[in-house]
């Protein structure tokens, strides 16, 4: 299998993420607690917006680069709690290989442009 190039997904994701209104979405989806995922923030965008981005881009746009088939992308894209998630659907505890490791996703330090500028009094 080819590797797939993280910094291709993060520009995919930023792109998709950002390219529709989430947060009035978001936030209706908690107020009428329509949400399998809860209440929570993180949960709820995970569910709803980010793991359906990773999966479109899987399934969408690198399956013949990388020469996966739909059950291939669903075993490499399972992830905790998310099997109601369409494209995921197990928990990860398994012995095959994942299509994101955790290194290449986790940097040990966020990205400057996370920080909040801090003005001087």
């Amino acid at each position: 299998m080819n590797k797939i190039n993280i910094d291709d997904l993060k520009d995919f994701l930023s792109t998709e993420l950002q390219s529709v209104p989430i947060i009035d979405r978001l936030d209706k989806i908690i107020a009428d607690k329509s949400s399998k995922a809860g209440t929570r923030h993180e949960e709820v965008f995970t569910r709803h917006f980010l793991c359906p981005a990773i999966g479109k881009y899987f399934y969408e746009h690198v399956r013949l680069e990388l020469n996966l088939s739909d059950d291939a992308i669903k075993e490499g894209l399972g992830t905790e709690g998310y099997t109601n998630c369409h494209g995921f659907g197990f928990t990860p505890a398994r012995k095959g290989k994942y299509l994101l490791t955790k290194f290449q996703v986790i940097d040990s330090t966020p990205p400057s442009s996370w920080y909040k500028k801090i003005k001087q009094i």
